[in-house]
């Protein structure tokens, strides 16, 4: 299809500058044509300077009826030799039929509100004077119409009403060239103030031409302005229009957000020049004069009061459809642009009850796609090791939601899904603030009309990080939160003990029972923005330098090719803490935090379980910390903790009385004797710290090793990389069965002296519950990378050891170290006739009772390199567990 250029005509009028176009076509076009004198006086001299003439024109294509634009049709039709075709929508047909027209328009709408008595005959003489003559248009359209413009060149029509009832898009089809005459306002022309008449229909408009047509190249009627009041000009590229686009949109919505309010309030009379809309122009900020013509304040104010009377809701102006949940009709609207403070929007849909009254609002943010989050409404819940639990379908149960008053707002962070904007490294470090962001997205949603002003926050994993950093950055609407099975240490998210977890890989990606990001072009590696091109390469070579990482192949591949492994790549590339992974580090941020915070997690994790505490020590305001049950993936759409959340939000933002803030602030699940216990503070039970010795024969005693390894020689194992093999050899120590129930709650540590044959290697140590039967249940783990073993003193005391992770010191071969393993937190009473049973290894079984309820991708990166381990338990080398037992009461 051939390429047409596009050339302006400006024509001046007053303070206006009226602009057609020509369409250089094999049938050339002129869209729009200004006022009676245009055609002679701008068009005419202005072809001429191109090498083209007026009287070749043959077509005339009016984007609506207004005066300055049918205003020079009659005079270019005759300029032609009336040769050329007249087209304009049906419904603004009158206006070029009828000078009368144009005075009737302005007194059923804009004059209603304009003291002039002199009104009607201004207009009237306007009229007279600027149209050029009273014609019948040659073609009537109605949208969807081909225009042929000669050779393979077509101008499709597309109805756009608002501005008018008959606005229409000329669109040159195969390049997406789009003339919109004035139905792209943004903050309005020479006035300050976009002009429509029909608000619903201008902002579906606007909405079609964003979704649907996608200006590449966008032709505007008048200069409207910017935010900051400076012209965007007449000739816009696809970025310049997608900005009016959303401009728009924005504008639309305050606008229309106070005009809700005003009606809603009552329309009063006052001596305002604005009356009686003038709290409108107050809530907006427009203070330039609305009388003059074509007074687009008024003419826009009374289309939504129009709108008002006839639907009895303003609110009903955001469109929404109901679909079914269950028994029950839920409304929702799709779609939602919602704007950030530097202009780019994200995409929102909205639940909520049919009867469209306003309510509070409980908000769900994450890079894993709005769509994904509407299963909730079509899969039953789904535990693992189901094929079909989805780890990423986490904003919550939308039904029940609703059904419980309020709107759940489903968005797509910026960078991700339907939202635009760039997502630089994890947790966009490397860009805007996901906090400000979420910032933003609350107070927008919060003066909606379908929202009473306050919000919440819902959603498990991602969508509950996503609430600590929220309520960081203090959003005024933002009355508590609720936040369940968060990553919070942002290094623990990944490495633990040093040792890489594969799992956010399936988060990011989408392997292993994980949809993943809803990926666009625009997630960015913030690694590739901020180092040169020799910076990485050398980083990558160094990256490996280490076996682990060169011998698994996906680590490979991402470091050579990160283009669309740009989140992952990142991770990979930072294996140590600092600077990285503490600038927006939630337990960082939390002293911020001033808001009711509820914080829940499930036993069978330990560092999720770990971070949550951190985090729980650190908040300033009212909290709660509940620790629920093994095992640790819940379903998948998730449904779990919602009679707690809604206890909540009741108290806290519905303002309901219901005792919760009676209870206990720290409820924790006991394994073993199926308790819940409860305290003021972590552990909520006071506890006493006690060793279990590793000792010959593969046994846990109370009491140390007396002989000395001469004598008590060492255990040991042979890992051979898996590359070779699929066994993982697996040390193991008991304790005898246990007399009287044993209570443990806290974190504890694991003292190993051992002596390895290589730099490096890994250190995972598990604990489990054994009854008599052999069945058993994983308690806690704990993880260390040999090279990571040095401790953090100032943190570290007796059974809760904490390590920097700010450099690896390789291991000297041969020699006895002493390893600290920080043992996860967590709550078990061991049965009398049960065993503790500790396990090592520097792999992780590729099966067991433990691993069949995660995730194929939750483990950990496996050692590359063979690897002789000897386990010192004499008495010069004092292996032990540390752990937290409960003093018993008397």
């Amino acid at each position: 299809m051939s390429t047409v250029r596009v050339h302006p005509l400006v024509s001046p009028w007053g303070r206006f500058g009226l602009y057609s176009f020509f369409i250089d076509a094999p049938e050339p076009a002129i869209v729009d044509t200004g006022i009676a004198s245009s055609p002679a006086e701008g068009m005419a001299p202005a072809l001429e300077a191109i090498g083209r003439r007026i009287e070749d024109v043959r077509w005339i294509l009016l984007t609506h009826g207004h005066i300055d634009h049918v205003g020079g049709a009659h005079a270019l039709w005759e300029l032609t030799g009336r040769r050329a075709q007249v087209v304009i929508h049906e419904a603004d047909a009158p206006l070029l039929r009828s000078r009368r027209a144009h005075v009737d328009e302005y007194l059923a709408g804009r004059g209603r509100y304009l003291d002039d008595p002199e009104g009607e005959a201004k207009v009237t003489d306007a009229a007279n004077t600027v149209i050029s003559g009273e014609m019948e248009p040659t073609m009537l359209v109605k949208g969807g119409e081909t225009i042929p413009l000669g050779g393979d060149v077509t101008v499709s029509v597309h109805s756009i009403p608002g501005h008018t009832p008959g606005s229409v898009a000329y669109v040159v089809d195969g390049q997406r060239s789009v003339f919109v005459g004035d139905a792209v306002q943004v903050h309005g022309a020479a006035n300050g103030f976009p002009g429509f008449e029909d608000p619903v229909a201008y902002r579906a408009s606007l909405e079609y031409l964003r979704d649907e047509i996608r200006p590449q190249h966008l032709y505007l009627g008048h200069p409207y302005r910017r935010t900051d009041g400076t012209p965007y000009g007449v000739e816009l590229d696809a970025e310049q229009a997608a900005e009016a686009l959303r401009e728009s949109l924005d504008v639309e919505g305050r606008v229309g957000r106070a005009a809700h309010d005003c009606l809603c309030a009552g329309l009063r009379e006052t001596d305002s020049a604005y009356s009686p809309f003038a709290p409108v122009a107050q809530e907006v900020g427009y203070t330039a004069d609305p009388t003059l013509e074509p007074s687009p304040f008024f003419t826009s104010m009374h289309g939504y009061r129009t709108h008002f009377n006839q639907t009895g809701s303003f609110a009903a102006m955001a469109d929404f459809r109901t679909i079914q949940a269950g028994l029950d009709e839920i409304a929702v609207r799709k779609d939602l642009r919602v704007p950030m403070r530097d202009v780019v929007t994200l995409a929102a849909d909205a639940y909520q009850g049919v009867d469209d009254e306003p309510r509070p609002a409980l908000v769900a943010l994450s890079p894993y796609g709005k769509e994904l989050q509407a299963l909730a409404l079509t899969t039953p819940p789904q535990r693992r090791p189901s094929p079909m639990w989805d780890g990423c379908i986490e904003a919550g149960d939308i039904a029940r939601v609703v059904k419980e008053g309020y709107v759940h707002v489903i968005g797509d962070l910026r960078g991700s899904g339907a939202s635009e904007g760039e997502h630089i490294g994890n947790y966009n470090a490397g860009g805007v603030s996901l906090g400000q962001d979420a910032y933003d997205f609350i107070e927008w949603v919060a003066a909606q009309p379908w929202c009473d002003g306050n919000v919440g926050m819902i959603g498990i994993s991602y969508f509950g990080s996503m609430q600590v950093l929220a309520a960081a950055e203090r959003p005024p609407s933002l009355k508590a939160i609720f936040v369940s099975g968060g990553h919070y240490d942002f290094y623990e998210t990944t490495y633990h003990g040093g040792v890489m977890w594969f799992m956010p890989r399936a988060a990011r990606e989408g392997r292993g029972g994980d949809s993943g990001w809803a990926f666009t072009d625009r997630v960015k590696s913030r690694m590739l923005e901020t180092c040169s091109p020799e910076e990485i390469r050398e980083r990558v070579a160094r990256r490996l330098e280490d076996p682990d990482v060169a011998a698994w192949p996906n680590l490979v591949h991402v470091l050579n090719y990160p283009k669309n492994h740009e989140a992952w790549f990142d991770i990979v590339m930072n294996e140590v803490d600092g600077e990285w992974y503490e600038e927006r580090n939630p337990v960082t941020l939390a002293p911020n935090i001033d808001i009711p915070v509820w914080l829940q997690i499930d036993q069978g994790r330990g560092w999720t379980m770990d971070g949550t505490i951190e985090l729980f020590n650190a908040l300033k305001g009212p909290k709660k910390l509940d620790i629920g049950p093994y095992p640790p993936m819940q379903s998948r759409p998730f449904i779990e903790e919602h009679d707690k959340m809604f206890r909540w939000y009741d108290h806290w933002i519905k303002g309901i009385d219901n005792g919760v803030m009676d209870e206990p602030a720290v409820t924790v699940h006991v394994e073993g004797s199926r308790e819940w216990v409860t305290g003021a503070q972590w552990p909520p039970k006071d506890v006493e710290y006690t060793s279990l010795y590793l000792r010959p024969r593969r046994k846990l005693s109370f009491e140390p090793e007396l002989m000395g390894p001469e004598h008590a020689a060492p255990d040991g194992f042979y890992q051979a990389p898996l590359t070779v093999t699929d066994k993982v050899e697996t040390l193991s120590w008991s304790t005898a069965p246990f007399d009287e129930p044993t209570e443990m709650i806290g974190q504890g540590a694991a003292h190993l002296f051992a002596e390895i044959d290589q730099p490096d290697t890994n250190f995972i140590l598990r604990m489990w519950d054994e009854a008599p039967t052999g069945e058993r249940q994983l308690i806690t783990t704990a993880y260390l990378k040999a090279s990571h073993r040095e401790l953090d003193e100032e943190r570290t005391t007796e059974g809760d050891p904490h390590h920097s992770h700010t450099r690896a010191v390789p291991v000297e071969p041969g020699k006895i170290e002493e390893y600290v393993l920080r043992v996860y937190p967590f709550a078990a009473t061991f049965l009398p006739g049960h065993k503790l049973v500790v396990e090592l290894s520097n792999d992780e079984p590729l099966a067991d009772e433990h691993n069949a309820l995660l995730p194929p991708d939750a483990f950990h990166l496996p050692v590359g390199r063979p690897v002789t381990h000897k386990i010192y338990r004499d008495a010069a080398h004092p292996s032990r567990l540390v752990l937290p037992f409960t003093k018993r009461t008397t």
